[in-house]
């Protein structure tokens, strides 16, 4: 039960993040990620009590929310209560709606949540930024979202470590011979101009 909880609250907060930032892009604003996954933790709890299944933030329902002009906590509350009558008993009109119909806006919704413009500008995006990104969707698709997650942020914690060192490592510089860069006394002075070139010291930039 607890490896099944875990698993279905990264699934929850995952989906839920990535909606949030679905919706920031669309509307151009910055999302509160505490509020979010409490406010999920808060509702899958009290469903659970009640034998509900849990849930999680919608990324298609939320685009058409926001494309309908939904920008208030209001809109968000008014999905829910329209949900809950549909499944209380207007479950008869909506089984009217053809099946065509709904997969044309599933299909549309999720051609419109692609990032077109990126998908562009692929061939001179980072290389790195690139793999992981591939990496990520063919585990996504192949094996399982939460592996996909972890696989590509250990990518993501590598080459962040990389371009430290990188940076790191161009700002080192080797020196045989008193100079600026170093605070050196007269006598360190002396002891490394008599060395001629056999003691080496290594200058790290603090910038």
């Amino acid at each position: 039960m607890t490896t099944s909880a875990l698993t279905l609250a990264g699934l929850g907060a995952i989906d839920s993040l990535l909606t949030s930032l679905v919706a920031d892009n669309i509307t151009r604003s910055q999302h509160k990620s505490d509020r979010e996954l409490i406010g999920q933790g808060i509702g899958n709890t009290i469903a659970g009590l009640f034998g509900g299944l849990p849930g999680a933030g919608a990324t298609m329902r939320t685009v058409v929310n926001v494309n309908a002009g939904g920008r208030t906590p209001i809109s968000g509350a008014l999905h829910a209560v329209i949900l809950l009558l549909i499944v209380l008993g207007a479950g008869t009109l909506a089984s009217d709606i053809p099946k065509a119909v709904l997969a044309g806006i599933l299909i549309k919704v999720g051609t419109d949540i692609i990032d077109w413009d990126y998908l562009r500008r692929i061939k001179s995006a980072p290389k790195a930024g690139v793999i992981i990104m591939s990496t990520v969707l063919v585990i996504t698709v192949t094996i399982d979202l939460l592996l996909a997650v972890g696989v590509g942020m250990v990518m993501a914690s590598f080459l962040f470590m990389k371009r430290i060192t990188d940076m790191q490592i161009a700002n080192m510089h080797t020196l045989t011979k008193p100079g600026k860069e170093m605070r050196l006394t007269e006598q360190e002075a002396e002891i490394l101009e008599r060395a001629n070139g056999q003691i080496m010291l290594f200058h790290l930039s603090a910038r």
